[in-house]
């Protein structure tokens, strides 16, 4: 989104903003294969990666009956992510998806364009809300977290869909909570379907002594000598995560398996009852 409602982030933190880190390098089939493999290495979306358009514009030419699809992303903008995952689900291809590392924020959100999930040993997944900046009035301010409560209501009920159990109300506590998922733990949560190696992927990893890309053009002027200033009233997002890796986040949510009785499960407590709580403590009691 631009001008004031610039662009709502899902990132896991500033150390996966890497220079030089590319969004999408798709392969085109050979040797009568059946499938076109697809690798989603780096921040998502145009401002910490490559464009989201051209990406989508790859997917839609894949004429496979397959597509695989290899992430290892910390996340970055959340409306990218999920027109990506928009475009995957409505390609008439199977799409294989397997996490090569780590697939946070708003990469999770593309896993779960899967009609398989494949993990590698030691890859996690995590999910949070989503963030940004916002700068201006009070309205604005409003305004922007009225927003990202939609965007995080809309990736809780994408989470549970996937998953197949667990309310949207369930999954957007886990997203409050900052919630890590080994592979394991994603398989009982639902995120993913096993785990495995990469036998013989049709892409190279990308070389880390590689160059990064040339630097992008400067934006034209306006005719005037002068560049126009964009509209920063609601800045680009914060790219920060509460918990550096698993090991330092809680333990994860897991919802319960479909089909079975529901276990009393600890959820972490939300704003809206932390306030209620306040609210009855200070009210007056009257004694029996």
């Amino acid at each position: 989104m631009m001008a004031r409602m610039a662009r709502i982030d899902a990132l896991a933190g500033e150390q996966w903003m890497r220079p030089g880190a590319r969004l999408g390098r798709p392969a085109a089939a050979t040797g009568g294969s059946d499938t076109t493999e697809l690798l989603i290495y780096g921040p998502i979306g145009g401002w910490w990666g490559d464009e989201t358009e051209a990406l989508v514009r790859q997917i839609s030419s894949i004429s496979t009956p397959r597509i695989r699809v290899r992430i290892h992303s910390g996340g970055g903008d959340a409306f990218d992510g999920m027109a990506i995952r928009s475009a995957l689900v409505q390609h008439p291809a199977d799409v294989e998806v397997h996490v090569d590392g780590i697939a946070a924020s708003a990469a999770s959100i593309i896993v779960t364009a899967g009609d398989t999930v494949a993990m590698a040993p030691g890859a996690m997944i995590m999910i949070h809300c989503s963030s940004c900046y916002c700068y201006g009035s009070a309205q604005d301010h409003m305004s922007a977290t009225a927003l990202l409560s939609k965007v995080d209501l809309s990736m809780s009920q994408i989470y549970s869909a996937r998953a197949g159990r667990g309310a949207p109300a369930e999954w957007l506590a886990a997203m409050e909570a900052e919630t890590w998922y080994t592979a394991e733990e994603a398989i009982a949560a639902g995120l993913a379907d096993e785990i495995s190696e990469m036998d013989d992927p049709s892409i190279p990893l990308p070389d880390p002594y590689e160059p990064p890309p040339p630097p992008v053009e400067e934006d034209p002027d306006d005719g005037c000598g002068k560049k126009p200033k964009p509209d920063m009233r609601l800045a680009p997002p914060l790219p920060r995560s509460r918990y550096s890796s698993r090991s330092e986040a809680p333990a994860p949510w897991i919802p319960d398996p479909p089909g079975r009785p529901e276990l009393s499960v600890a959820l972490p407590i939300s704003a809206t009852d932390i306030a209620a709580l306040i609210r009855d403590a200070a009210a007056p009691r009257t004694r029996r």
